[in-house]
Protein backbone atom coordinates (compact mmCIF):
# COMPACT_ATOMS: atom_id res chain seq x y z
CA UNK A 1 0.00 0.00 0.00
CA UNK A 2 1.40 3.40 -0.95
CA UNK A 3 0.93 6.37 1.36
CA UNK A 4 1.00 9.98 0.32
CA UNK A 5 1.33 12.86 2.74
CA UNK A 6 0.53 16.47 1.99
CA UNK A 7 2.11 19.12 4.17
CA UNK A 8 0.87 22.69 3.94
CA UNK A 9 2.07 25.75 5.70
CA UNK A 10 -0.34 27.91 7.66
CA UNK A 11 -0.10 30.53 4.93
CA UNK A 12 -1.58 28.27 2.24
CA UNK A 13 -4.22 30.22 0.33
CA UNK A 14 -7.29 28.00 -0.06
CA UNK A 15 -9.53 30.73 -1.43
CA UNK A 16 -11.15 30.26 -4.82
CA UNK A 17 -9.01 31.71 -7.61
CA UNK A 18 -6.77 33.36 -5.02
CA UNK A 19 -9.56 35.61 -3.77
CA UNK A 20 -10.37 35.67 -0.11
CA UNK A 21 -13.91 36.77 -0.86
CA UNK A 22 -16.51 35.62 -3.31
CA UNK A 23 -18.68 37.66 -5.62
CA UNK A 24 -22.32 38.02 -4.63
CA UNK A 25 -25.24 37.82 -7.03
CA UNK A 26 -25.79 41.55 -6.53
CA UNK A 27 -22.19 42.28 -7.55
CA UNK A 28 -22.64 40.09 -10.64
CA UNK A 29 -25.84 41.98 -11.46
CA UNK A 30 -24.01 45.33 -11.24
CA UNK A 31 -21.32 44.02 -13.61
CA UNK A 32 -23.98 42.90 -16.10
CA UNK A 33 -25.82 46.22 -15.84
CA UNK A 34 -22.72 48.06 -17.10
CA UNK A 35 -23.66 46.72 -20.56
CA UNK A 36 -26.74 48.96 -20.59
CA UNK A 37 -29.02 45.98 -21.32
CA UNK A 38 -32.02 44.89 -19.28
CA UNK A 39 -30.84 42.33 -16.67
CA UNK A 40 -33.05 39.77 -14.92
CA UNK A 41 -32.33 36.88 -12.58
CA UNK A 42 -34.25 33.70 -13.44
CA UNK A 43 -37.25 34.18 -15.69
CA UNK A 44 -37.37 36.89 -18.33
CA UNK A 45 -40.44 39.13 -18.26
CA UNK A 46 -43.12 38.33 -20.82
CA UNK A 47 -42.38 41.55 -22.72
CA UNK A 48 -38.65 40.78 -23.09
CA UNK A 49 -39.08 40.45 -26.87
CA UNK A 50 -39.47 44.23 -27.05
CA UNK A 51 -36.36 44.78 -24.90
CA UNK A 52 -33.78 42.91 -26.99
CA UNK A 53 -30.94 42.58 -26.41
CA UNK A 54 -31.48 41.53 -22.81
CA UNK A 55 -29.62 39.43 -20.23
CA UNK A 56 -30.84 36.63 -17.99
CA UNK A 57 -28.60 35.05 -15.38
CA UNK A 58 -29.07 32.18 -12.98
CA UNK A 59 -27.29 29.47 -11.04
CA UNK A 60 -26.47 26.40 -13.14
CA UNK A 61 -24.85 24.30 -10.40
CA UNK A 62 -22.22 24.38 -7.67
CA UNK A 63 -18.83 22.68 -7.53
CA UNK A 64 -17.84 23.29 -3.94
CA UNK A 65 -14.40 22.93 -2.38
CA UNK A 66 -14.88 20.62 0.57
CA UNK A 67 -13.00 18.33 2.92
CA UNK A 68 -14.10 16.12 5.79
CA UNK A 69 -17.72 16.73 4.90
CA UNK A 70 -17.42 20.51 5.27
CA UNK A 71 -17.81 23.04 2.46
CA UNK A 72 -14.93 25.51 2.70
CA UNK A 73 -15.76 27.49 -0.42
CA UNK A 74 -18.94 27.43 -2.48
CA UNK A 75 -18.15 27.75 -6.17
CA UNK A 76 -21.23 28.85 -8.09
CA UNK A 77 -21.40 28.12 -11.80
CA UNK A 78 -23.61 30.76 -13.35
CA UNK A 79 -25.19 30.92 -16.78
CA UNK A 80 -25.44 34.41 -18.22
CA UNK A 81 -27.67 34.44 -21.28
CA UNK A 82 -27.64 37.18 -23.89
CA UNK A 83 -30.90 37.17 -25.86
CA UNK A 84 -30.79 38.91 -29.25
CA UNK A 85 -32.92 38.94 -32.40
CA UNK A 86 -29.93 37.89 -34.53
CA UNK A 87 -26.22 37.31 -33.93
CA UNK A 88 -25.04 40.54 -32.29
CA UNK A 89 -21.25 40.86 -32.09
CA UNK A 90 -21.40 44.31 -30.49
CA UNK A 91 -23.68 43.07 -27.68
CA UNK A 92 -21.40 40.09 -27.06
CA UNK A 93 -18.40 42.41 -26.94
CA UNK A 94 -20.09 44.54 -24.26
CA UNK A 95 -20.63 41.50 -22.05
CA UNK A 96 -17.14 40.15 -22.66
CA UNK A 97 -15.62 43.55 -21.86
CA UNK A 98 -17.65 43.71 -18.62
CA UNK A 99 -16.36 40.25 -17.66
CA UNK A 100 -12.81 41.29 -18.53
CA UNK A 101 -13.02 44.44 -16.43
CA UNK A 102 -14.14 42.28 -13.47
CA UNK A 103 -11.42 39.65 -14.11
CA UNK A 104 -14.03 36.95 -14.74
CA UNK A 105 -13.10 33.93 -16.84
CA UNK A 106 -15.89 32.90 -19.21
CA UNK A 107 -16.83 30.29 -21.81
CA UNK A 108 -19.67 30.70 -24.27
CA UNK A 109 -21.94 28.77 -26.58
CA UNK A 110 -24.74 29.77 -28.91
CA UNK A 111 -28.23 28.40 -29.24
CA UNK A 112 -30.85 29.32 -31.82
CA UNK A 113 -34.32 29.46 -30.26
CA UNK A 114 -36.45 28.37 -33.17
CA UNK A 115 -39.81 28.88 -31.44
CA UNK A 116 -38.89 32.47 -30.58
CA UNK A 117 -36.92 33.12 -33.78
CA UNK A 118 -33.93 34.56 -31.90
CA UNK A 119 -30.43 33.79 -30.72
CA UNK A 120 -29.26 33.05 -27.20
CA UNK A 121 -25.56 33.27 -26.33
CA UNK A 122 -24.83 31.51 -23.05
CA UNK A 123 -21.79 32.53 -21.01
CA UNK A 124 -20.63 30.17 -18.28
CA UNK A 125 -18.76 31.77 -15.38
CA UNK A 126 -17.78 30.88 -11.83
CA UNK A 127 -18.37 33.17 -8.87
Amino acid sequence: MAWAFLFCSESTDWSVEGRGDQMTLEELRRILETTGFSVEYGVLPKDHAEQLPCIRYMLSHTNNFAADGVVYAAVHHMNVELHTQTKDYAAEEKIENAFGAADLYWRKKEVYLEEENRTKTVYEIEV
